[in-house]
């Protein structure tokens, strides 16, 4: 796959890859996100724990960008040469669960129950049926939905 192939998937798809290279002892598998708000597109890379925003998509890397809890900027790059792997991710949560459905949330101790508030692309924000309001992301809970 050419650089310029890797650039055009990773921009517009949210995507898992590796980086030649990289070595972690936690997880050397990334993912890409897009998320789109009224106030415009933000996409990012995690590794599942850390993370951090894409400045741009630039014609040989990604910039990324990240501040500490200092106020301290963090800049790196991914070069797309490095990047292997390559596998575009076909989210369906986002279609799966609208505003008032009922969801069971498997957290693998206990099980919860819910009405759907808002869902993105990542997570599900929902009410308890005791009234108490949560994110849930999809990487790491088992949110299915109930039958009507």
């Amino acid at each position: 796959m050419t650089t310029e192939e890797i650039k055009e998937l990773i921009e517009n798809n949210n995507c898992t890859f590796r980086i030649r290279g990289f070595n972690s002892r936690s997880q050397d598998k990334f993912r890409i996100r897009h998320t789109e708000y009224s106030t415009g597109k933000l996409s990012g890379v995690t590794d599942g724990f850390y993370s951090m925003n894409i400045n741009k998509f630039g014609p040989t890397c990604i910039t990324l960008y990240t501040f500490d809890m200092f106020s301290n900027r963090t800049t790196g790059k991914i070069k797309y040469e490095d990047i292997y792997d390559l596998e575009v991710i076909e989210d369906t949560k986002k279609q799966m669960f609208k505003k008032g459905d009922k969801i069971t949330l498997n957290t693998g101790y206990r099980c919860d129950t819910g009405t759907v508030i808002r869902c993105d692309d990542v997570s599900v924000t929902w009410e308890s049926v005791l009234g108490s309001i949560y994110t849930s992301p999809f990487n790491k809970y088992n949110i299915t939905l109930l039958n009507n």
